[in-house]
């Protein structure tokens, strides 16, 4: 029985008892007043279960709204996707600078989904860019003031004026430059195959992307090396880097990795282990491998010096400058026999070492 229409038994009941003592008729009085507690009972029973009702029917309403604006999400990323597409099959350059998610049929923008994916991908591939700082820039040349990590505070005298420091900056000269690459897709192109074409770009884009970006960081990491190298000839290869790694202030140790080629990741991996005892220096944990706390991160040896086998690295001293935008551009001509249009694809950025003592890298050699 529903709440209202045990409310109105009771106001009916409430009546009837009123009539009942009015007549002094008391055995019915009674009756009337023990129905009257067992439907306040009946009442509050029922309330209780139509408020948990009322709440689940809130909860199944809030969920098919949830589920209803998901798909109009994947609606509206579709309809971007596709509106990309089509501005690109008109000859159109279009660029993530523009990115928006709209519900407008007519926007032609790249999803932000695109952006997101290709630096997820990348960090997948071992991109070194992930360990650098990070500096966007919105032009592609300019300078950048970026901390020294030295120094110290002035201390103050009452009374007295405080003390002028020097700031300890120094002043990077940064020059942005475009890379690319250049992907052939079939002009039989239409709105439901344009997520494929982002698709095909990503894959072809990334690890291109991350080999060039990993080159240009260890080319930094090469040119910004201490002269004297540490040479795993001469003694314990994770007593070497252990100092190596020791050797620089606090403030600069926190940031060290140890790029390792595959020869020497696997070396600190045997060294887990050596002759019966283990040496707790070394950790693999998730598939990554640290030595005294510090991340060894895997690079191809093929993109690197191909005398070093890795380096101690304090990677704040790598300055990545990213203009965050991706400029994709079409062109009909380029093969135009094949019936095929050009995608091009094109970041810009540029990677610049801090030319201080404290931050120089240590080159790991044979």
């Amino acid at each position: 029985m529903k709440a209202k229409e045990i409310r109105s038994l009771i106001e009916k009941t409430n009546k009837e008892l009123l009539e009942a003592v009015n007549k002094e008729n008391l055995e019915l009085a009674k009756e009337k007043r023990n129905e009257i507690k067992k439907l306040t009972k009946d009442l509050e029973k029922a309330e209780e279960e139509e408020e948990i009702e009322a709440d689940e029917a809130e909860k199944r309403n809030l969920q098919t709204q949830k589920n209803n604006n998901g798909g109009e999400e994947v609606n509206k990323e579709k309809r971007s996707y596709a509106n990309a597409a089509k501005e690109l099959a008109a000859g159109k350059t279009i660029s993530t600078r523009a990115i928006q998610i709209s519900g407008s049929s007519t926007e032609a923008v790249i999803p932000e989904e695109f952006l997101n994916d290709l630096e997820t991908l990348e960090a997948g591939y071992g991109s070194l860019e992930q360990y650098c700082e990070v500096i966007p820039v919105t032009s592609l040349t300019g300078k950048r003031p970026v901390s020294e990590l030295s120094g110290k505070l002035n201390k103050l005298t009452p009374g007295q004026k405080i003390p002028e420091g020097a700031l300890d900056f120094s002043q990077i000269q940064y020059d942005c430059n475009g890379y690319g690459e250049l992907v052939a897709v079939d002009n039989q192109l239409d709105a439901d195959s344009a997520v494929d074409l982002f698709g095909v770009i990503k894959e072809n884009f990334v690890v291109k992307s991350v080999n060039t970006k990993n080159e240009l960081i260890l080319a930094q990491v090469e040119a910004n090396k201490e002269s004297d190298a540490i040479s795993l000839a001469t003694g314990n290869v994770v007593d070497l880097i252990c100092a190596g790694i020791d050797a620089y202030k606090p403030s600069v140790r926190r940031f060290v990795k140890v790029l390792a080629t595959s020869t020497l990741r696997s070396k600190l991996k045997n060294a887990m282990v050596s002759d019966g005892h283990r040496d707790d220096r070394i950790t693999v944990e998730n598939g990554k491998v640290f030595i005294d706390g510090h991340e060894v991160v895997e690079y191809d040896s093929t993109l690197g010096d191909s005398e070093a086998l890795g380096y101690v690295v304090p990677m704040k001293s790598i300055k990545f400058f990213k203009r965050k935008a991706i400029e994709i551009a079409t062109s009909n001509e380029a093969f135009f026999d094949s019936n095929a249009q050009a995608i091009r694809v094109v970041e810009r950025l540029d990677v610049k070492a801090l030319d201080k003592e404290l931050l120089k890298s240590k080159k790991i050699t044979a």
